[in-house]
């Protein structure tokens, strides 16, 4: 279980191999993609009457980390299917096809969990019975749990973002591989050792 986490984990050095993409990638998603997150704390911490860290809990109320990770995981899943379809000799694809699954279950709790944010923003008539007005506040706890499914989320799109290149640079990769190829690429290095042994 270790070594499939330290194998997991050295997927993301094939950054090493492609800086300025990856430079390219975190500035088009959280500068622009994130815009929601960073762009009232800032604005606010220009204005004397607003603080910077009431906005943000605002923002995160409306649930702008769900906002700015659906899209990111939803681009980032789609460019590692197609990967998984198209690339017909590809050695990771077992992998491959595991991101997708996470990132779609990830995309599902996000979505049941963004509900609730976009229901307290809703501006319901007075004539609406308060039992019936179901749009209380998110909490510290929901605030929290968005916060940390975010970094997943982010966490995880650049992890799909390395598998993309995987395959140009598989010394990154090596404990990933599909079972079916590890067994053909042993029973070949068996085969050449039993024919070395002969001869």
């Amino acid at each position: 279980m270790l070594n499939w986490i330290k194998n997991l984990i050295g997927v993301y050095r094939v950054i090493r191999e492609v800086p300025t993409y990856f430079l390219l990638f975190l500035i088009l998603n959280l500068v622009f993609g994130a815009l929601g997150l960073w762009l009232p704390p800032m604005l606010a911490a220009a204005d004397l009457h607003a603080s910077s860290l009431t906005e943000f809990t605002k923002a995160m109320r409306a649930g702008n980390g769900y906002l700015f990770c659906l899209p990111l995981l939803a681009s980032a899943s789609m460019y590692v299917f197609r990967e998984y379809k198209e690339s017909k000799n590809s050695e990771f694809k077992d992998i491959k096809l595991m991101a997708f699954f996470l990132a779609l279950g990830l995309m599902v709790a996000m979505a049941l969990f963004l509900a609730p944010c976009v229901i307290a923003q809703f501006d319901l008539p007075q004539s609406v019975p308060s039992e019936q007005q179901i749009r209380s506040p998110i909490g510290n706890l929901g605030i929290g749990l968005q916060m940390l499914l975010t970094l997943l989320g982010l966490t995880l799109a650049i992890f799909m973002f390395c598998l993309e290149s995987i395959d140009d640079f598989q010394e990154y990769g090596i404990g990933l591989k599909d079972k079916t190829r590890k067994k053909l690429e042993q029973q070949m290095e068996n085969a050449e050792s039993n024919s070395g042994l002969k001869l």
